[in-house]
């Protein structure tokens, strides 16, 4: 799974029981599962902390779920923030200043 860094998540327990599970989360570059005291796990705001592995268990039976993978991302900043009108005019003028600055010019050239 994956999910925006700084955004609220929640990971739901694949178990057909829901009641009584707890929640284990091992991070990536860890060898030992730690328990969370939590039936749901819940992100306010994902942060990188939050990598890592996750399963949840039955208590009476001890049953696990599949382990759940959990990655972040940074959303990607746009380089420049402007409206879709403003880029068409930009494509536009750069159309037609190819137009004169090379197309004319090289048919002129190619007609002597």
């Amino acid at each position: 799974m994956r999910a925006e860094m700084g955004r609220p998540f929640k990971l739901e327990c694949d178990l057909s029981t829901k009641e009584a599970v707890i929640w284990k989360m091992r991070p990536y570059n860890a060898s030992a599962w730690k328990t969370l005291n939590s039936e749901n796990i819940v992100f306010q705001e994902v942060k990188e902390e939050h990598l890592g592995i996750y399963r949840c268990q039955h208590i009476a039976t001890n049953s696990s779920s599949c382990d759940i993978g959990f990655r972040v991302y940074r959303s990607s900043q746009k380089f420049f923030n402007i409206r879709e009108s403003v880029k068409n005019i930009i494509l536009m003028v750069e159309g037609i200043l190819l137009l004169i600055l090379v197309v004319i010019p090289g048919s002129i050239l190619l007609r002597e």
